[in-house]
């Protein structure tokens, strides 16, 4: 058991450098091409009715283009919302350009292949839930014990 343990962890730890790797690649890569990147990314949002730094209510304004489309790219729908917490970017009205991307796909539209299936690799080497785990940890995070005994 404490073997499987440790090969578990150990495929765990190479699933998510390989991933972290390939983030860094891909990071240096937005930088690179950066030109390409913003307008790749400016017709996705074109195709939801949306221009980046435009004159609608919905339209995003971008306060630092890097960053804003380094994370993009790298996290998508989750690089968005993260850089409008941090005011990367703002605009009048965002429950319209949340309407406007959800109902044109946006998110979709964007996720390519390769992003797919990264995302999906971080996701099993992250979460390691199981349904045997799942009660265990259960039981020990929320056993009152003596409270009600």
């Amino acid at each position: 058991m404490i073997i499987f343990k440790m090969l578990t962890d150990l495929v765990h730890f190479f699933i998510v450098w390989i991933v972290d790797a390939y983030k860094y690649v891909e990071k240096q890569g937005i930088i690179i091409a950066e030109k390409f990147v913003e307008r790749h990314l400016d017709g996705i949002f074109k195709k939801a009715g949306i221009t980046l730094n435009g004159p609608n209510k919905q339209d995003p304004q971008i306060k630092d283009k890097r960053e804003f489309y380094t994370r993009v790219v790298s996290n998508a729908t989750l690089g968005l919302g993260e850089c409008y917490m941090e005011e990367i970017w703002d605009c009048e009205d965002v429950e319209e350009f949340i309407y406007q991307g959800c109902i044109n796909n946006l998110a979709k539209e964007y996720l390519g292949p390769v992003n797919r299936i990264t995302n999906y690799l971080l996701f099993k080497a992250v979460n390691l839930q199981t349904k045997k785990r799942a009660w265990e940890v259960g039981e020990k995070h929320y056993d009152l014990g003596e409270l009600y005994g």
